[in-house]
């Protein structure tokens, strides 16, 4: 009777082992367009947004130095990234752009991001001009495990310009580099950047309910062995 027990105990375990495990093997990347559902997403982490308004405009960034906790890595020819406050952002005064005539990337144009340890969670907004017209997928975020692209719908109008989000949460091991990419295509068009935020889970963390049940089959394992063993 008690090795029947055990071995019912052991394959119960067995069984709760394998549902824990899958949920981690199905952890997805969630994409975001809005930044409202972003934040929302992102409610209960540790957050930091690079808003580039401590920074002096004009001053240059250039590849493979960093500016609030992100190292930035890029290959833009005859161009450095530079502190732009020109035109209206969507945290004002400044915002990421080149050293350009008009301070804007072109399309084309791409950089990496590298952060000091490992994220789950990263979103930027890019901005473009009022009379440029921006379709889906046009910017990417694209990391390991996948990627984020832009939707065609402004999700913040400006006075002289509309802001696209683009956001992503990597539910599984989290990820410690990203690139953004804009669309090669034949047409052009100019764009900036601003807000970046990186988020990863707080230091304390609830139980998942896996986790919990696998926790609870264990204790309740033991006394019942040790009850059997009594009683033997």
């Amino acid at each position: 009777m008690r090795q029947l027990i055990i071995k019912l105990f052991t394959t119960l375990s067995l069984v709760i082992l394998q549902v824990f495990t899958a949920g981690f093997a199905s952890a997805a990347l969630i994409t975001y367009t809005s930044r409202s559902d972003f934040l929302a997403a992102i409610a209960g982490y540790n957050q930091q947004t690079l808003n580039f308004d401590s920074m002096t405009a004009g001053g240059l960034i250039p590849s493979g130095s960093s500016a609030g906790g992100i190292t930035f890595t890029y290959n833009i020819p005859h161009f450095t990234m530079q502190i732009e406050d020109t035109f209206t952002t969507t945290s004002s005064p400044n915002y990421l752009g080149l050293n350009t005539n008009d301070g804007a990337f072109n399309h084309g144009d791409s950089f990496s991001m590298s952060f000091s340890g490992k994220i789950d969670a990263l979103g930027l907004y890019v901005i473009a001009g009022q009379n440029i017209q921006v379709s889906t997928g046009d910017f990417r975020l694209s990391i390991g495990a996948g990627y984020a692209s832009n939707s065609g719908v402004v999700d913040k109008s400006l006075s002289d310009g509309k802001a696209y989000f683009i956001g992503l949460l990597d539910t599984g091991a989290g990820f410690s580099s990203a690139e953004f990419l804009s669309n090669g295509g034949p047409y052009g068009y100019e764009f900036n950047i601003d807000d970046i935020t990186m988020a990863k889970p707080g230091s304390t963390s609830v139980p998942e309910p896996c986790s919990l049940v696998l926790l609870l089959t264990c204790v309740f394992g033991v006394a019942l062995s040790r009850r059997i063993i009594r009683v033997s």
